[in-house]
């Protein structure tokens, strides 16, 4: 990068320099004396390292410094803000995938049935259903493990 000098102030930053400059061609190919007669300086960037994932350049002005044979540019760093929160209602939807899944996770029901064949499943719901109780407590289990992976299969 470079930066184009007039008068002692930096008129603008370029990224290449160009070919052709005041009469003058092959700019480029100057040597740095050379190059900086026409106004054009090396920039440095005297940014301070920092992690892009936890911090981000600040949204304030370059401090920006004409030395004798380059200019210095450096950034005030700063924290990335936290993402922003999901809406309400999404949350909401988040929050009850979660329980979903973790009483399906936690139901033996499930891993009953998981890898089991027809007629298996429905002998273990003969075995377990035996009551009015027993067949409520059995049907909530199904209706929550239906009700996560209608949510899974739709997601």
């Amino acid at each position: 990068m470079f930066a184009y000098v007039k008068n002692g102030g930096v008129v603008m930053f370029m990224g290449r320099l160009p070919f052709n400059y005041g009469g003058v061609t092959g700019v480029p190919n100057l040597d740095a004396d050379a190059q900086r007669a026409l106004g054009f300086y090396p920039v440095i960037d005297e940014t301070p390292a920092y992690d892009k994932a936890t911090h981000r350049p600040a949204h304030v002005p370059a401090s920006v410094r004409l030395g004798d044979t380059a200019v210095y540019i450096s950034r005030e760093i700063e924290l990335k803000p936290p993402p922003d929160p999901l809406p309400a209602q999404e949350q909401a939807r988040v929050d009850r995938t979660e329980m979903l899944k973790q009483a399906v996770e936690a139901s033996p029901l499930v891993d009953a049935i998981k890898t089991s064949t027809p007629a298996q499943i429905i002998a273990y719901a003969n075995s377990q259903v035996t009551d009015l109780p027993s067949a409520r407590d059995y049907l909530g289990k199904l209706s929550v493990a239906i009700a996560y992976l209608f949510i899974k299969s739709t997601e």
